[in-house]
């Protein structure tokens, strides 16, 4: 969700940078594109990360009790899954094929990371946004 498209952001950022400092002989005006184009990439990451924000409130604010729990739920039965690993109560095929056990571990992460990342952003929306927006942190 949130950690995919930020990953793939973070992932563009460089290269399209070099791009445009190979092109653009003028250096203020490459320094120029590369903050409009950053600027555009936090703006495209901050709305996801909204989006995804307000799924999961209206989850989290849902009268259906499954709704509201199923991803406490989740992750509560993947910890267990680990620990059980951990502690060697592993039925026999995770023993046999530790990728599972990574793919667990992966989703947990996944989903861990998400929460975090999610509070960060909001919080990092919110401070922007009393501050004057994107355009007058970035200068």
């Amino acid at each position: 969700m949130g950690i995919a498209i930020g990953s793939i952001l973070k992932g563009a950022i460089e290269p399209l940078s070099d791009i445009v400092n190979k092109a653009v002989k003028d250096k203020d005006l490459a320094l120029k594109i590369n903050r409009d184009i950053l600027q555009k990439m936090i703006e495209v990451d901050v709305s996801h990360t909204k989006e995804v924000a307000s799924i999961i409130r209206a989850e989290a604010n849902s009268e259906s009790w499954l709704t509201r729990s199923w991803r406490p739920i989740a992750i509560l039965f993947f910890v267990f899954c680990i620990g059980s690993y951990w502690f060697g109560f592993a039925p026999p095929y995770l023993v046999e094929n530790p990728d599972v056990v990574n793919e667990v571990f992966g989703i947990i992460k996944l989903a861990l990371g998400g929460y975090v990342m999610g509070r960060s952003v909001e919080k990092t929306v919110k401070t922007v946004a009393e501050n004057g927006g994107i355009k007058k942190v970035l200068g």
